[in-house]
């Protein structure tokens, strides 16, 4: 299980796994409590309460969450990384193919287009698709553009739900 995997998970779906393993771990959860004394109760309370908390807290439940972007501490894929920014500062990308001569083998170059008071574009290229995007990673690298955005675990809380009133 990672967090990642959380993502599309339901709170009612994480709420069962943590019971199952709750339960395979050796923690009754209210089950066969009649036959112990309300001492024993207590105690089992207390230890069942901390190890189950442990248990509980790596599900997130309470929590919503999003995928990551895409930040370096994250991923190593530098076209996740460089979309991840884009979408960060609210802008576009574009990957074409460009031929120089009709006889040569095609180039790709990449535009990423920044909204500011104009849409400032920069630009990285290369002979495969692949390249262009290390490129492109390369260059914002250059320029301390890519920030990490999470504590590398993959999801961020996802924003509130808006309420209909």
């Amino acid at each position: 299980m990672t967090p990642r995997s959380l993502v599309g998970m339901t709170m009612g779906c994480r709420k069962r796994v943590v019971r199952a393993r709750c339960w395979e771990a050796g923690y009754t959860l209210r089950r066969n409590r009649f036959s112990l004394t309300s001492d024993q109760l207590r105690a089992l309370d207390v230890t069942e309460r901390a190890e189950c908390a442990k248990i509980r807290e790596t599900y997130r439940i309470g929590q919503r969450l999003r995928p990551c972007p895409g930040c370096p501490s994250c991923t190593d894929s530098s076209r996740l990384q460089v979309m991840g920014w884009v979408r960060r500062i609210g802008g576009r990308a574009k990957l074409t193919r460009i031929f120089s001569r009709w006889y040569q083998r095609a180039e790709y170059l990449l535009m990423i287009y920044r909204r500011g008071p104009t849409w400032n574009p920069a630009a990285g290229g290369g002979v495969t698709k692949a390249e262009a995007w290390e490129n492109m990673r390369n260059c914002l690298r250059e320029h301390n553009e890519l920030n990490v955005s999470c504590d590398g675990s993959g999801v961020l809380p996802a924003r509130a739900k808006k309420v209909r009133r």
